[in-house]
């Protein structure tokens, strides 16, 4: 489960559950912005684009498959 929350300071922050190390990309019209999570999950994206993201995640520790969400407007 991917969980985000938009800050009153225009900064996306988000967690990983089951909380892990992961890579979270943030795709948008101009390219990508990989981010790492902490032991928790957690993560935090200093700039949010505005229109169509996508996020996909990839596990740092585990050898498991990366998992990418539908596109939403923001």
């Amino acid at each position: 489960v991917l969980e985000i929350e938009f800050s009153s300071s225009g900064h996306l922050v988000g967690q990983i559950v089951p909380p892990q190390v992961a890579v979270v990309e943030m795709r948008h019209r101009a390219g990508t912005t990989p981010v790492e999570t902490d032991e928790l999950g957690y993560f935090r994206v200093p700039a949010m684009p505005e229109g169509p993201v996508s996020f996909r995640c990839s596990p740092g520790r585990t050898a498991g498959p990366s998992i990418a969400t539908s596109w939403i407007t923001l």
